[in-house]
């Protein structure tokens, strides 16, 4: 035999629990994280290409 007063309970919780409602919207990134990785990203891509341009003229 079922209790049905433990399965209203069950019911409830169910529905008042946080894995029944939406997830909220979370960024990948934070502003703060964005420009850091933007920041460290450029300082690389500059020191790449300087790398690339000297050594390549300094085969000539």
């Amino acid at each position: 035999m079922r209790n049905s007063k433990l399965d209203q309970l069950c019911a409830k919780r169910i529905k008042s629990s946080d894995f029944a409602q939406k997830p909220k919207y979370q960024p990948l990134l934070t502003r703060t994280e964005f420009f850091a990785f933007l920041i460290i990203f450029l300082m690389v891509a500059i020191c790449t290409g300087y790398l690339t341009i000297t050594t390549y003229f300094a085969q000539g």
